[in-house]
């Protein structure tokens, strides 16, 4: 069994190349907690100089990764049988998450309420989380996303296009 020492350095070593571009550090992983640490630079900020939510969602989604694979590499390590499956419920947490954070940041295709067809990626009114919905569906709401309770604006908007 590699010290935790190595097992951190290894983790760096074969982490996603994406999360080397973002500078996502591991600062410590136990059986409870992933420590990780991300040095926001200019280019990562919204004006001014708040770090872009596509950012944050890119380190809380790495991070989970990340946890996922010390808590299987710990469970693969644990002799008690039960502290061995609390690891890998822990796991599948993680990975339950990271399907989540994917949802949330996937553009839709239909409307949530009525299920309408949105035929291009631009029509129709999302939240910061992407849920999505049609034109007539979203004045209903009054913009007001029924799920967060978000502004729901434009896609054309959130996408920069407008």
């Amino acid at each position: 069994m590699e010290s935790k020492e190595d097992f951190l350095a290894h983790l760096e070593k074969c982490s996603i190349p994406f999360a080397r571009l973002l500078g996502i550090k591991v600062l410590s992983a136990t059986t409870d907690c992933l420590d990780a640490a991300m040095l926001v630079r200019e280019d990562m900020c919204t004006i001014p100089a708040i770090l872009h939510g596509g950012a944050m969602m890119a380190l809380a989604d790495t991070v989970g990764a990340m946890a996922t694979v010390v808590y299987r590499r710990l469970a693969d390590e644990e002799k008690n049988a039960q502290a061995r499956e609390a690891l890998l419920a822990a796991a599948d947490d993680e990975d339950r998450n990271g399907n989540l954070l994917a949802l949330m940041s996937t553009p839709k295709t239909r409307c949530e309420k009525c299920e309408a067809p949105l035929a291009v990626h631009t029509h129709g009114y999302s939240c910061s989380f992407q849920c999505t919905f049609c034109n007539e569906c979203a004045i209903a709401l009054e913009f007001s996303c029924p799920n967060c309770r978000g502004e729901l604006e434009t896609r054309q908007r959130l996408q920069g296009l407008e």
